[in-house]
């Protein structure tokens, strides 16, 4: 700095500048840039008692710079920061682990050349290499060459569905000699049997495949593994059987696909009713809105009168609307605004809540009891009504949403397909089951015995002997004043009364990854508990076998012993498992030229993690935000011919475990921007713990790029899909392989690969452990994520759902 002529100059990685500065004039600072001279000792030792005929090399490079231990400064000088060797071999070629993700996959699917000799390694145990303080990564292009880092990378490619094995959607629907002629899993007599005039079940196929293109966004076709799944349901349900479907598919294979085609056509077969829980409210809020649009495509391309309906909490605090108990009220229809965004019918978003009474269809007055529920009153004061019938109407072309039940419809009308929270299924159980008089229980959801009211259609039931003590075969119906004869009471069932019961039949178990521990045994004991409650709800006098059963859906991608912790899961020995263990090169190839996600594992190097992780986010936001930096990157885009540009990588998520990392983290970062640019940095913490409303608002800014950068912990892993989220920095290991593979999997799944770089802690084993095995975990397709075991005879489990109801 000389006078008031400013120069500034950049000074490269020894401190070199081209600018002229003279440390002689007048009014100038002139800044030394001071480095030690470093000694390192770089040794190679070749170990002979290797098998096979085998050497094996040691490589190892050292620092052994003379520096005082008890000098900070000198230390530091005397360190090698970011140290790198390479080997190359000549005229030999080593034996090395394939460290990316497609060998390994071909391997899996039994499409790939074996190496005798590595698996004879293998087999006796041998370790093919070990590192420590570093990573060795081999060279794609020249397997003789390898680098030694400080960081590693690993790629994982896309698992595709081989396209000459898909089977043509619109000619399943339309066309069915196609289908029969692609029913090719079932035997000669399965298909005779099918197109017998008594089965309905290809006709209800047909036009289920027939929504599936507006209901669920698949316009062309079904991959291999959708179909092979969707006929092995057939297959259950020609030879009239209850079993369970286990479909093992990679994260984005079309699961969902297959679980709403299955569940459909088993409550159609059945004439069932279907669950399925999520163990998140922000999986039950996007599983709720894809349900009915779903079901909307059901209604609208066939004549099937199918409703649907949702068992969940909501976020309005009670004190807002008057209550004192600190109890969650429950989802409201005037909340379907938030899945239904516009009208199915018109394309609009006029969209507003209609309530009218059950009885005379006149305007109601609404309120709320005690308990958390609406209850509303008729306006027409003959009337004297107490209940309402409500639902979304779209305000342009009259269309109304009265198939959609909100909690309270779901308990009273019994939608055919339900989805929610285990933990609300379990309160309409227990400590909801008579919290109102026993003639509007919530039992009939799980199968008790009742009788649709003739003017509303609720489901009145009596679960007391009061009727039968009075001789009285009629419930009253305060929904809508009306009286209802039944023929039945608690005591005396006649088969000849207007009797009915309709239990949940079948279940869907997605994400099954998640249903570990106590919350894994929950669900076990859920599934069971339906079982035994609607046995004992239809024959209470007796305490025989359990003779209702239900059928599940499951999968999973993403556990080591995927098949066992499925069948302890839904207490079955034998499910149907597709694709089988010898079928999945069949449904499945790698890829090679197109990386799904790409994750960089490093630790931090002359600082804290803490400041690393902040520095990236920080740093890595301003590179996207314009500058050399994104024009570099648009111009490799570019050149790689991939169908994408800079804007999908501007969204960057920091990925934290801890909730109280998130917090802090937050803080550090928004100090961080504001030191290094001058501005604040508008940044949130996204956890479970958030109401859905402040969560909707945070997602929509993010996939609309308004806010480019988010901190989030595990609720990203459980199933959340982020549009454009293909950036993310993980602060620490995740505590297990399968939550950061189902994180990391939350991106790369557009036309952009994914990018994840994970900040590793040095002094934690979980991080230590992948630093040291980085490509050793990742490419172990057999055991890279843990084993998810469950006891699904728990008595502590069963203790805290029903005992402490």
């Amino acid at each position: 700095m000389n006078g008031d002529n400013l120069t500034t100059t950049e000074t490269d990685y020894a401190g070199e500048t081209d600018a002229t500065l003279d440390p002689d004039r007048n009014r100038t600072i002139a800044i030394q840039y001071e480095r030690r001279e470093l000694e390192l000792e770089f040794e190679l030792e070749l170990i002979d008692n290797a098998p096979a005929g085998y050497v094996r090399l040691a490589a190892e490079l050292r620092n052994v710079t003379d520096v005082d231990p008890d000098d900070f400064v000198e230390k530091r000088l005397g360190s090698v920061l970011n140290p790198v060797f390479s080997l190359t071999f000549e005229g030999t070629s080593p034996i090395f682990p394939a460290q990316q993700h497609a060998p390994n996959l071909r391997r899996e699917f039994g499409v790939g050349t074996v190496d005798e000799t590595v698996e004879e390694l293998r087999q006796r145990g041998e370790q093919l290499y070990t590192q420590r303080h570093g990573i060795l990564t081999q060279s794609v292009q020249d397997g003789q060459k390898f680098l030694a880092t400080m960081w590693g990378v690993y790629d994982f490619v896309e698992q595709t569905s081989p396209e000459a094995n898909n089977v043509r959607l619109d000619l399943l629907a339309t066309d069915k000699e196609y289908l029969f002629d692609n029913l090719t899993r079932l035997s000669q007599g399965e298909r005779d049997a099918l197109s017998d005039s008594d089965s309905t079940i290809l006709d209800n196929l047909q036009r289920i495949l027939a929504a599936v293109p507006e209901g669920l966004g698949i316009e062309d076709s079904l991959y291999s593994v959708q179909w092979a799944a969707i006929q092995e349901r057939i297959r259950m349900l020609l030879n009239d059987e209850s079993g369970s479907l286990v479909v093992r598919a990679p994260t984005s294979a079309g699961k969902t696909a297959v679980y709403f085609i299955s569940t459909t056509l088993v409550v159609l077969e059945n004439d069932t009713r279907a669950f399925l829980p999520f163990p998140t409210t922000t999986l039950t809020d996007g599983m709720l809105k894809r349900l009915i649009t779903f079901v909307d495509a059901l209604r609208d391309e066939s004549d099937f009168d199918l409703t649907c309906g949702v068992v969940m909490g909501k976020d309005t605090k009670p004190t807002e609307i008057g209550l004192s108990r600190e109890d969650d009220v429950y989802l409201d229809a005037a909340e379907f605004t938030d899945y239904i965004e516009s009208c199915h019918q018109c394309g609009n978003e006029h969209l507003s809540v209609h309530r009218e009474c059950a009885k005379c269809g006149f305007r109601v007055n609404e309120g709320w009891t005690k308990n958390g529920h609406h209850q509303f009153e008729c306006r027409d004061t003959s009337c004297k009504s107490t209940g309402a019938r409500h639902y979304l109407v779209c305000e342009d072309c009259d269309y109304k949403y009265d198939f959609v039940f909100d909690h309270d419809g779901t308990v009273r009308y019994l939608p055919d397909l339900v989805v929610g929270t285990p933990d609300k299924l379990y309160q309409m159980a227990t400590t909801e089951a008579y919290s109102e008089h026993s003639t509007y229980s919530s039992l009939p959801f799980f199968g008790a015995p009742h009788t649709p009211c003739t003017k509303c259609g609720r489901a009145l039931t009596d679960m007391n002997g009061y009727r039968a003590q009075q001789g009285d075969t009629r419930i009253f119906c305060t929904a809508c004043n009306h009286s209802t004869e039944t023929g039945w009471n608690f005591l005396d069932r006649p088969e000849s009364s207007d009797i009915e019961y309709r239990p949940v039949g079948h279940v869907v178990l997605d994400e099954t990854h998640m249903y570990t521990g106590e919350f894994g045994a929950g669900i076990s004991v859920m599934v069971a508990f339906l079982c035994v409650l609607a046995t004992r709800l239809r024959s209470p006098g007796t305490l025989g076998d359990i003779d209702h059963e239900i059928s599940v859906d499951a999968g999973t991608a993403t556990t080591g012993n995927a098949l066992e912790h499925i069948q302890r899961l839904i207490r079955e020995e034998n499910p149907c498992v597709v694709p089988a263990e010898d079928e999945r090169g069949e449904h499945f190839e790698a890829d090679e030229e197109s990386v799904r996600y790409r994750i960089l594992a490093l630790q931090p190097v002359a600082t804290t993690n803490r400041n690393s992780f902040r520095r990236a986010m920080v740093h890595l936001h301003q590179g996207l935000e314009g500058g050399d930096f994104e024009r570099e990157l648009q111009d490799a885009i570019s050149d790689s011919g991939r169908l994408f540009d800079v804007d999908a990588l501007r969204l960057l998520l920091g990925y934290v475990y801890r909730k109280s990392d998130g917090s802090a983290l937050k803080e550090t970062i928004q100090d961080y921007y504001r030191k290094e640019t001058g501005t604040n940095l508008n940044l949130e913490f996204m956890s479970g713990e958030m109401t859905k409303g402040r969560r909707r608002e945070l997602l929509d800014a993010v996939e609309n790029l308004r806010m480019r950068m988010l901190l989030a912990n595990m609720v990203v892993s459980l199933g959340l899909d982020i549009d454009n989220l293909n950036n993310m920095l993980l602060y620490g290991a995740c505590r297990s392989t399968a939550e950061q593979i189902q994180a990391v999997g939350r991106t790369g799944r557009g036309n952009a690969a994914g990018h994840a770089a994970i900040h590793l802690f040095p002094n934690r084993t979980r991080d230590a452990h992948l630093y040291a095995r980085f490509h050793g975990m990742l490419a172990n397709i057999d055991e890279y994520v843990e084993e998810a075991i469950i006891q699904p005879t728990n008595p502590h489990v069963t203790d805290q759902h029903f005992l402490t109801c």
